[in-house]
């Protein structure tokens, strides 16, 4: 039906798998006629689900970045840029800066979040490990 169906059939790619690799029958046990009996819907099945369209344009580019106390981020709407950022909580305070990126990331989400309801976010941040 689509190019990711084995996703939702695990048990049944495997048993083509099987078949075709050791080029003998397969035994039908519970969980892969279970697999084959849900998705006999679509045997009778006459609606359709329409694919989505997917455009990326980059609409809003959110950028981050910490130090070791401070953490920053600005988001680009068309509006213009928004900024924002704080000093980071005492318990961050001796953490490792890789995770200190990865939190500015996620302060930077958080805060913004009402702006990045279902949309696709390219985020900018100069930390390999992130």
């Amino acid at each position: 039906m689509v190019p990711a169906a084995q996703l939702y059939t695990p048990m049944t790619t495997n048993a083509i798998s099987r078949c075709q690799r050791l080029g003998a029958p397969v035994k039908l046990e519970a969980e892969l006629r279970a697999e084959i009996m849900h998705w006999r819907f679509t045997d009778t099945w006459s609606g359709c689900v329409p694919w989505l369209t997917e455009d990326h344009r980059v609409v809003q580019t959110l950028a981050s970045d910490a130090c070791q106390s401070r953490w920053g981020a600005t988001l680009t709407l068309p509006e213009g840029l928004v900024k924002t950022g704080d000093h980071f909580s005492q318990e961050l305070g001796d953490r490792d800066i890789a995770l200190k990126e990865a939190y500015a990331l996620l302060y930077a989400l958080q805060t913004f979040s009402s702006h990045l309801e279902n949309t696709r976010v390219d985020a900018l941040v100069d930390n390999k490990m992130l």
